[in-house]
């Protein structure tokens, strides 16, 4: 397939094309593994995209490979440090105006705005560009699942059932295998262990590890 081959788009970053600004390969494939795959070994991926995407002066691809390592952070835990890159994101594209930028990101993005809505309009000194920007942004996003709800149990027939080695593969991810170590247990290679594990988050609608076990435990398909 045209579209994976790695010499086609080293030669769009010589040519620079506005249409690939913030739609191309490397980043599609880090939107995947943030949301489906190892979103922890995303983040030196992110790191290094972003330092890229600076020393090239793309700003409008720094800004969308921001609030990716924002919405990664998040979902490793460190909740802290993803409200901290929000608030430098956030602050800029209110001044600039950008929605689309943001909206495209989908309704995990939207989790994550309204959470940084919380702290930033708790903050004794509040901006009231930045609040009615966030304001407009979160309606345009409609109705957010909270995080509670994604936690909620559901009914064991609304899930696709897990494989044999999808079951082991989450056990394994309980007692902490890395992917190495998984691939050496269950006689599989690296790759097949990332497809099991983006499985096992598409199936039980996890967009990280840590929630694919807690779902789990609360389904009560591990102990």
């Amino acid at each position: 397939m045209r579209a994976a081959d790695p010499t086609l788009w080293a030669r769009e970053q010589r040519q620079r094309l506005v249409s690939h600004d913030i739609q191309y390969m490397a980043l599609a494939r880090l939107r995947w593994d943030i949301a489906f795959g190892d979103t922890a070994g995303c983040l030196a991926r992110l790191d290094a995209e972003i330092q890229h995407a600076n020393a090239s002066g793309r700003q409008r691809r720094l800004l969308v490979l921001r609030l990716l390592r924002a919405l990664a952070l998040q979902r490793t835990g460190d909740v802290p440090a993803a409200l901290a890159l929000m608030a430098a994101a956030m602050q800029f594209t209110a001044q600039e105006g950008f929605m689309r930028l943001v909206l495209d990101e989908g309704p995990a993005m939207g989790a994550l705005v309204q959470r940084f809505q919380a702290v930033h309009e708790s903050a004794a000194a509040r901006d009231p560009l930045l609040s009615d920007y966030l304001q407009r942004l979160l309606q345009a996003f409609g109705p957010l699942p909270s995080e509670a709800e994604s936690l909620t149990e559901r009914p064991r027939g609304a899930l696709d059932p897990l494989t044999r080695k999808e079951l082991v593969a989450l056990q394994l991810l309980v007692e902490g295998y890395s992917n190495n170590a998984m691939a050496e247990r269950l006689f599989v290679s690296k790759s097949t262990v990332r497809t099991h594990l983006r499985s096992i988050n598409m199936k039980l609608g996890a967009h990280s590890r840590t929630q694919a076990v807690a779902i789990a435990r609360k389904l009560g398909l591990i102990t």
